[in-house]
C-alpha cells in the first residue's frame, strides 16, 4: 500500500491533510469577531469539563471547594458568552 501511494506521487500526508477543512483568513471584522468569540466558548466549555472531573474526582476533600468556585466562575463565562453571542445575531 506505501508502495501505491509512492507511485501515484501522493503521500499518505498529503492525502490526510486534504481531507482536513483549512480554516480561512476573515474577510471582515464581523467574522473575525465571530471565529474569536467561538474559539473563547470553545476553550471555555473544554475548561468546564476538565473542573466537572476534578470536582467529582475531589469530592470530600480540601481542594474541592477551590474547583467548585472555579466551575461556577467558568459556568458564568460560558453563560455571558452565550448572551452575547445571541445578542449578536
Amino acid at each position: 500500500m506505501v508502495q501505491k501511494a509512492k507511485d501515484t506521487g501522493r503521500s499518505l500526508f498529503d492525502r490526510s491533510s486534504r481531507s482536513t477543512p483549512q480554516q480561512t483568513a476573515p474577510t471582515s471584522f464581523g467574522e473575525r469577531r465571530a471565529q474569536e468569540m467561538n474559539q473563547r466558548m470553545e476553550k471555555a466549555r473544554t475548561e468546564r469539563q476538565k473542573l466537572i472531573r476534578a470536582e467529582y474526582a475531589s469530592e470530600g476533600t480540601s481542594s474541592y471547594d477551590a474547583i467548585s468556585v472555579r466551575r461556577q466562575q467558568t459556568d458564568r463565562k460560558i453563560s455571558r458568552l452565550q448572551s452575547e453571542q445571541q445578542s449578536n445575531d
